[in-house]
């Protein structure tokens, strides 16, 4: 568990030969409703990750977890196991969650940048698509993927902080660092 500049919890976790699980920011809409629900003593989403990880022993219940509980804001979860087509995005409401996508024999991989799948026009959406497309489901290893989409622009940009590689299947985590984020 991280305790750094105002931040508490998990955002990213490895359950060796169980899951792979990874949050990011959805739009905070209205910062009176953020404050009222953290005085309901609603969940801090990094803090639902991490209690996720402790308790769900596999896939199934790390899904469950991550889209039913009342948090404090949005968010979206990525979560990959270990079995074929185990790999779900779900876009997380203050609620639980507004919808998801999962892996499936027709969808071969799954893409979320940070933006709610109604928006069109993201350029890095738009990117990461193209790229995997252009890679193919036969060429896409964890380093084509590293080297031919995730390390490009727009996807690693200035504001990039850290770029995430998990395979829990095989108990692998590879952090990279942006060598000056922000």
């Amino acid at each position: 568990m991280c305790i750094r500049d105002s931040f508490i919890g998990v955002s990213t976790c490895l359950k060796p030969g169980a899951f792979a699980t990874s949050m990011n920011a959805r739009k905070q809409r209205n910062l009176n409703e953020f404050l009222v629900r953290l005085l309901e003593g609603k969940a801090l989403t990094t803090l639902l990750m991490r209690e996720m990880v402790l308790k769900s022993v596999n896939y199934d219940e790390a899904v469950s977890a991550m889209t039913t509980a009342k948090t404090i804001s949005g968010s979206y979860i990525t979560i990959a196991g270990i079995k074929e087509n185990e790999g779900t995005i779900i876009t997380r409401g203050r609620d639980g969650a507004v919808s998801s996508k999962k892996l499936s024999e027709e969808t071969w991989y799954l893409a979320k940048c940070n933006v709610d799948d109604e928006v069109v026009d993201d350029a890095r959406t738009k990117s990461v698509n193209k790229r995997m497309t252009n890679l193919g489901q036969k060429n896409a290893t964890l380093r084509t993927i590293l080297s031919k989409v995730l390390l490009k622009e727009p996807l690693f940009n200035d504001w990039t902080v850290t770029t995430i590689l998990m395979k829990p299947e095989r108990s692998y985590y590879n952090s990279i660092i942006a060598a000056d984020p922000l």
